[in-house]
């Protein structure tokens, strides 16, 4: 439904808004995602003028100078709830399956989320005066500080490009500043990698077929198709691997 990445440490900031920017004598569907004491603020309205506010306290801090990757969705059709899943949750006991990485978010049946507003990243467009007077439908905690990428909506990614020269984006380039300077140091993207940075460490991620520190090491491929002695595919081919497994005792299923 919704997914977004961000890096920041600032622990308070509005990542993304999509609703009215003054507030309306009738109930209007708004969608706030923010960061409130470096953890994820929620509030959402289906415009029954009932607000749905949930502050979600993660096991760590999401103002950590790392990248952070938020996915909110419907669990299904059937199901009125919205799930939230932080840096993809990874499930390493029951326990943690609920509370630390992953919350739920129910809502009414006949709740349908439809607004024609602009959608806002980094901050609401707003004078400093109207801010004060709280014309938000919601509690405002001010602008992010950081870097946004990788927003998708309905499964489509969404392009950031935006005209530095256009009233409607201030105070914003392209790039990330803060991990930019670090991938100038690796040479990823001339031997088919990524660079992948941010305020701690960087590091280059390979693409299929490329590995090593810079990806300049070929992967082996292995042909299984044809026998090289008869160069049909009238014998089986197979590959036999030793790997070694050890069990994690706390890991429960």
């Amino acid at each position: 439904m919704l997914s977004i990445e961000f890096l920041s440490q600032t622990a308070n900031g509005s990542i993304l808004y999509n609703g009215p920017i003054t507030k309306q004598n009738q109930p209007e569907d708004y969608f706030s995602l923010q960061l409130l004491n470096g953890h994820l603020l929620i509030d959402l309205n289906f415009g029954n003028g009932k607000n749905i506010r949930r502050h979600l306290k993660t096991s760590g801090n999401l103002a950590d100078g790392k990248w952070h990757v938020i996915e909110i969705r419907q669990m299904s059709t059937i199901e009125h709830i919205l799930e939230i899943l932080i840096d993809y949750c990874p499930l390493n006991s029951i326990s943690k399956q609920y509370g630390e990485c992953r919350f739920m978010i129910e809502f009414n049946e006949d709740a349908i989320f439809s607004t024609n507003r602009p959608l806002q990243l980094g901050g609401v467009a707003l004078q400093e005066n109207e801010i004060n007077q709280q014309q938000l439908p919601m509690e405002y905690v001010g602008n992010f500080k950081g870097c946004i990428r990788n927003l998708r909506f309905a499964d489509e990614l969404y392009d950031l490009h935006v005209d530095l020269h256009s009233d409607q984006s201030v105070n914003l380039h392209e790039g990330c500043l803060l991990t930019d300077l670090k991938c100038q140091k690796l040479s990823c993207q001339s031997n088919n990698g990524i660079c992948g940075a941010d305020l701690y460490q960087v590091q280059c991620v390979c693409k299929p077929g490329r590995a090593g520190p810079t990806c300049t090491q070929e992967t082996t491929s292995y042909d299984f198709t044809y026998d090289k002695q008869t160069w049909t595919g009238d014998r089986a081919s197979y590959a036999t691997f030793r790997h070694q497994h050890k069990p994690d005792n706390d890991l429960a299923y």
